[in-house]
């Protein structure tokens, strides 16, 4: 469905920055070349909201069609356990002084229980909220109270009336996915005590827009927030953005903490300073963002040139990482089978399918091994850290990895 006004305060019409097309849904991983004959593909533009600075894109497919069934894991990610932890350790420290011993947090698109696990094992009382039946099944299995649904304002009265209210509220990398933001965010008031926090995590424009980080736009990534803009939706539903924190995850994340109206806890500077920084790069203005989608042609460019010249010297290319970033991508640069042979995966879920889009095989990351390509394109690149500590033994025996942003170059 196309939208033409803006998810946050309504204006229209939305200013185009960037098209990409016409795109397979970057989640949907092909069980075989039948299924990629029948692939749907849906159009997606990048646009700005001139009047609040919100970035977003212009289309918006059915939530059923794109998390019912779901493949993207948090588990599979050494990083994420350590994020969580960290986490914990944030969220710990907004509670109220006197706190009862055991704090109840509710995490919305809470995926396979990974983070709330760690939460339960540090006492506190959770429950999960995520549509992914499968997923939720996951977490569940694990011991994580799980309910697979949407979460709204409905859901939260009936989480209110079965477990009472909140201490926290979490929802980590979900509100970019959200096409009705207000009813969500009335939704995470209703939840909280009136001494409760909202945290909530997703990308930053500011990275994003610094580092080129395009691969962010898919079809389940509806906004992208500034510090500046997630105050004023905040606001429009009685929350107080009172910190901010920056954080590694995808590439450059923030984390914004909440509270009701009248909580009572101080705004830290981070709130301020971090607006000002957007506001000197220009993150709400039109003229950025054209700039923006000028620096991504030429990076496709300069891609698919490295690429290119490597087959016809004869060189054999594969991917690291299947999860949705890297098929933005792979689908935006039209590379496919003919430049990248394979890619692997940890995931379990994806190995044995094809991406979507452009139907590369999906293998175990052993095949690294067992076919020792010559350079590996690392489309995973907000992992690459932890990526190359795992793949010691790859690189060890001459290969090398290709980091695609913001222009390609060598690790």
């Amino acid at each position: 469905m196309r939208v033409t006004a803006c998810r946050v305060c309504a204006a229209a019409p939305l200013a185009d920055v960037l098209d990409f097309g016409t795109v397979a849904l970057a989640n949907s991983y092909l069980p075989d070349a039948a299924a990629a004959a029948m692939e749907p593909r849906y159009p997606m533009a990048l646009c700005l909201c001139q009047a609040c600075g919100h970035l977003q894109i212009n289309e918006e497919v059915p939530p059923a069609d794109l998390f019912r069934n779901y493949l993207y894991v948090t588990g599979t990610s050494d990083a994420v356990h350590q994020h969580g932890r960290l986490l914990n350790a944030s969220l710990s420290a907004v509670l109220p002084s006197g706190r009862q011993a055991a704090p109840f947090i509710v995490e919305a698109a809470s995926n396979d229980g990974t983070i709330l696990a760690l939460f339960k094992k540090a006492g506190w009382r959770v429950l999960g909220v995520d549509p992914a039946e499968n997923i939720a099944d996951m977490a569940n299995a694990r011991g994580v109270e799980t309910w697979p649904t949407f979460f709204s304002r409905q859901t939260a009265g009936e989480i209110v009336a079965r477990h009472g209210r909140a201490d926290v509220f979490l929802g980590r990398h979900v509100l970019a996915h959200v096409a009705g933001l207000h009813d969500f965010l009335d939704g995470v008031r209703a939840v909280l005590r009136d001494d409760g926090a909202a945290v909530v995590e997703c990308p930053h424009v500011l990275p994003m827009f610094t580092e080129l980080q395009y691969d962010q736009v898919y079809h389940e990534h509806l906004g992208f927030f500034s510090v500046t803009v997630l105050r004023r939706l905040f606001a429009m539903h009685g929350l107080e953005l009172f910190a901010v924190r920056e954080v590694g995850m995808h590439g450059g994340s923030l984390l914004a903490f909440a509270q009701p109206a009248g909580a009572g806890r101080p705004e830290e500077a981070s709130v301020s300073r971090i607006m000002q920084r957007e506001a000197e790069v220009g993150v709400g203005t039109l003229e950025a963002w054209r700039g923006f989608a000028d620096r991504v042609i030429r990076q496709r460019e300069a891609l698919v040139a490295e690429l290119t010249t490597l087959r016809r010297q004869g060189k054999r290319v594969a991917a690291y990482g299947a999860a949705a970033k890297g098929q933005v991508m792979l689908q935006w640069c039209g590379i496919g089978p003919d430049l990248v042979e394979f890619i692997v995966d940890k995931s379990e879920l994806k190995q044995g399918r094809l991406t979507p889009g452009t139907h590369i095989p999906i293998l175990a990351p052993q095949a690294l091994l067992d076919r020792q390509p010559d350079v590996v394109l690392l489309c995973a690149w907000n992992f690459a850290d932890e990526i190359l500590r795992q793949q010691k033994a790859y690189l060890d025996r001459g290969g090398r990895f290709l980091h695609p942003i913001p222009l390609p170059h060598y690790l």
